[in-house]
C-alpha cells in the first residue's frame, strides 16, 4: 500500500505548485482525511517552500465530499494509449467498470511514467495486457523525463 508520505511525493512532482490554476475546475489541491495527515501535507508543502524559496499556492483542504471526475478525465495518461484502452474495455465492456480496476490504476501510473521498468516487469504479467501493450508501457518507461 502506498503511503500518504508518498503520494505527497507523486503529487509534488506531478504539478509546479507556486503557478496559479488558470481554471478551478482545473486547480490542483491536497486533500487531508484528518490531523494526522493535514500535518505531513503542510510540513511537505512548507519544505516545498523552503527550496523554492517562495511561496506554494496550491491549497490544502479537508477532504469532505469526494466526486469522481468525468469519464475523459479517468486514468487520462492510459485514455492516451488506444491500444491499452481497447484491452481494457474489452476486459470491462460496460461503462466506467474499467475506472474502478487496481490494473487499470497501475498502468496509469506507468503510463504517466511513475515507476520504474523493473517495478513494472515485476507485476506486468498480473496486469492482463497484451505483449504489445507491455511493451509500449516499457518503452514509454524507458524515456522518463
Amino acid at each position: 500500500m502506498i503511503s500518504y508520505r508518498d503520494l505527497l511525493e507523486v503529487f509534488w512532482k506531478s504539478h509546479k505548485g507556486t503557478d496559479r490554476a488558470w481554471s478551478r475546475q482545473y486547480m490542483p489541491v491536497l486533500f487531508y482525511e484528518n490531523a494526522g495527515q493535514q500535518e505531513i501535507a503542510e510540513a511537505s508543502k512548507a519544505e516545498l517552500e523552503a527550496d523554492y524559496g517562495r511561496p506554494v499556492v496550491t491549497p490544502l483542504l479537508p477532504l469532505e465530499k469526494f466526486y469522481l471526475a468525468e469519464e475523459y478525465h479517468q486514468k487520462y495518461r492510459m485514455q492516451n494509449l488506444s491500444e491499452i484502452m481497447q484491452e481494457f474495455k474489452m476486459i470491462y465492456p460496460k461503462g466506467l467498470d474499467w475506472v474502478h480496476s487496481p490494473a487499470a490504476t497501475k498502468i496509469n501510473g506507468f503510463a504517466g511514467r511513475n515507476g520504474s521498468v523493473d517495478g513494472f516487469t515485476a507485476i506486468s504479467e498480473q496486469l492482463g495486457l497484451s505483449d504489445a501493450s507491455k511493451r509500449r508501457l516499457q518503452e514509454i518507461l524507458q524515456r522518463r523525463w
